[in-house]
């Protein structure tokens, strides 16, 4: 049975605009259904979508890829940054998170529906569902990729230091894999016997 669920996010981000930094408080409603039974699953994709919104898109610096130049300024003094593109206003910021969410729920929830409205926007509120085109972000990209990135490219500030990476999934690097396989045809029976 699929069940219908909605919840309502905020956190705190800035975007680069016509050479200012405008610091803003996003509000994100999600509407969803469930696709699977596994309530375990449900919760890691509720779990997935939080930890994009408050930890890999908060504090975020959001910029055009027009701006890529400046964008690497940042990077280099420690800002994180997210080049999306076109300009980071609310309504491609919105059609952004419904393609990067969606990706990083891996179907075991779909988001039917995404609202968006920040302070600056003065609370008008951008809706993107599942019926409209996702404009720019129809092309591939890191917004279409199951991970945690919010870029194409990783930048490191860490000087001599040798990142060899490491080949677990993010996902279950902070807990947040999967129980089991969503196509999987795996039927596990109780007798009485």
């Amino acid at each position: 049975m699929n069940v219908r669920i909605e919840k309502t996010f905020d956190f705190l981000a800035s975007s680069y605009l016509d050479g200012s930094v405008f610091n803003n408080k996003f509000f994100v409603h999600c509407k969803m259904i469930t696709n699977t039974m596994d309530h375990a699953d449900q919760n890691i994709a509720l779990d997935r979508i939080r930890h994009m919104l408050y930890h890999e898109f908060s504090n975020m610096l959001f910029i055009s890829d027009e701006k890529q130049t400046v964008a690497d300024k940042f990077n280099a003094i420690g800002q994180k940054t997210c080049v999306i593109p076109g300009p980071p206003v609310d309504q491609l910021l919105g059609i952004m998170l419904f393609a990067k969410l969606n990706a990083v729920i891996q179907e075991r929830l779909y988001l039917t529906e995404l609202r968006i409205s920040s302070e600056l926007g003065d609370k008008l509120v951008y809706c993107q569902s599942s019926e409209e085109d996702l404009g720019p972000f129809e092309y591939t990209g890191w917004w279409h990729n199951s991970d945690t990135s919010t870029n194409n490219t990783t930048t490191s500030n860490k000087g001599n230091v040798v990142d060899l990476g490491s080949k677990m999934d993010p996902w279950q690097q902070i807990g947040l894999g999967w129980t089991k396989d969503l196509h999987s045809d795996s039927v596990i029976e109780f007798t009485d016997d």
